[in-house]
């Protein structure tokens, strides 16, 4: 996903979800997800989107385009479909994890 055609889309979108059917006959797929700018406002303690907050608050990085990052940020995968009580545990299931921080003027930065 790091030259995603996505990642210009990102700035329309805060959340861009990719789906690739990696080897369907195996059951595995490829999920991409981009974080644009305005899903990482307020996550530092609900900061409410304040940029300069964010990047005091959490030794964010500044990004090209007026974007904070924070210094962390949690994703967290489902564990239950709605409408269903039964609790499923989908995360189980990865079995790989990269994440890379994406600069419109640099090429992508992995994240470990």
């Amino acid at each position: 996903m790091k030259n995603s055609r996505l990642s210009k889309g990102i700035e329309e979108a805060p959340l861009c979800y990719r789906i690739e059917a990696f080897d369907p006959k195996a059951h595995l797929f490829r999920v991409g997800l981009l974080i644009g700018g305005a899903a990482l406002e307020g996550q530092a303690g609900g900061l409410n989107g304040d940029a300069a907050a964010l990047e005091g608050q959490a030794g964010g990085r500044k990004g090209s385009a007026n974007t904070t990052y924070p210094k962390r940020l949690a994703v967290r995968m489902a564990a239950w479909i709605p409408g269903s009580y039964m609790i499923r545990e989908f995360a189980k299931h990865v079995l790989q994890l990269e994440a890379y921080l994406v600069d419109r003027n640099q090429n992508p930065t992995s994240i470990t």
